[in-house]
């Protein structure tokens, strides 16, 4: 896929903030596991509805 010249000085203009933002975000989340939060007890089967 060809890219115009205005879409690599988007890319550009942005890159920096962008990997700023990501690395904040990773230095700050949470680690989190669906196991933990997902009440279990409540589950139902929804197969044979």
């Amino acid at each position: 896929v060809p890219q115009s010249t205005e879409s690599l000085e988007v890319v550009e203009a942005v890159e920096g903030r962008i990997r700023f933002l990501m690395d904040d975000h990773r230095s700050r989340r949470k680690r989190w596991y669906a196991h933990e939060v997902v009440p279990w007890e409540q589950a139902r089967n929804y197969r044979d509805v």
